[in-house]
């Protein structure tokens, strides 16, 4: 996310004045209410951009769902009813729903896709004025229902089609005995500090404006350099770090991490290591929030 005034931003977005009547009203979003008035200037669409659902983790939840369980027209409509209003929040993907939908509706006695397409548009459109709409969560609920552990990327080449799978999933156990953990338990490999540990995925969260970037481009180069410049100490640094940018190019980048090495009085050298051959680089950069990821 982009260092702006979340406060700020919302009294400039708000501070825009209707044109008419109809766009002073609140807007109404599918089952959540009126919009807050700072994006009621917004097509409806636009709020759920980047939100888009993985197709293929809907498509492994309806391949554990077996063809009982959608037998009766009830069962059916849910989950028609669900994928119909996935594709009312995300437009761009109603072909790829429909197509999920046809495909486990052909399990299912009696039948029709023409008659089922017609219903799937009805249930698009009906999708936006329920109180209490059937969601995609439905399906997922079901699917966990019937042992379903989440996508797994073996199974995508799988045919919906094909009900014998069902029973070639994998099912993992959900709970442990207290006497199967170990009597000592493995150490908690540390990284920078007590922020970063080994095999973990570590979130820093803050407002904007905080300086969240630059605290992670300091920690990449205490990583990288070993030297704790945060004031923690750098487990087994030397680290390899990787900087994953979506926010900065290349240009911004370069600036804050030079800045950040004079600051600190770092060169080039305290960022890699040599060997008998050539210097291998601790330290990458990839442009494009930043995340850095230590080794």
């Amino acid at each position: 996310m982009m260092d702006l005034d979340f406060e700020t931003a919302l009294k400039g977005i708000g501070g825009l004045e209707p044109t008419s009547k109809a766009a002073s009203a609140p807007m109404m979003a599918p089952h959540l209410g009126p919009v807050a008035s700072a994006f009621a200037h917004l097509p409806l669409e636009s709020l759920a951009e980047g939100l888009e659902p993985e197709i293929e983790e809907i498509r492994s939840a309806l391949l554990a769902i077996p063809t009982s369980a959608i037998t009766s027209e009830e069962d059916w409509m849910k989950v028609a009813r669900a994928l119909a209003h996935e594709a009312a929040v995300f437009k761009k993907m109603k072909e790829s729903l429909w197509k999920l939908l046809d495909e486990v509706s052909r399990r299912a006695p009696g039948y029709d896709q023409e008659d089922n397409r017609d219903r799937f548009e009805r249930y698009i459109g009906e999708a936006r004025n329920s109180a209490t709409p059937i969601t995609i969560a439905s399906v997922y609920h079901l699917a966990w229902a019937h042992g379903w552990q989440g996508l797994s990327r073996s199974n995508n080449s799988t045919s919906i089609a094909d009900p014998t799978t069902v029973a070639q999933l994998p099912s993992q156990p959900r709970a442990v005995h207290v006497s199967s953990l170990p009597i000592v338990p493995p150490k908690r490999k540390w990284l920078h500090g007590t922020d970063l540990i080994r095999g973990s995925v570590s979130l820093l969260v803050a407002p904007g404006g905080r300086a969240k970037s630059t605290w992670l481009l300091v920690c990449a180069l205490a990583c990288a350099s070993g030297k704790p410049l945060l004031d923690a100490h750098i487990f087994g640094g030397p680290l390899r770090v990787l900087c994953l940018s979506t926010e900065d190019g290349i240009s911004e980048m370069s600036l804050r991490l030079r800045v950040a090495m004079k600051h600190f009085g770092l060169t080039d050298a305290d960022v890699c290591r040599s060997s008998e051959r050539k210097e291998i680089e601790r330290f990458l950069i990839a442009p494009g929030s930043m995340h850095s990821l230590p080794s």
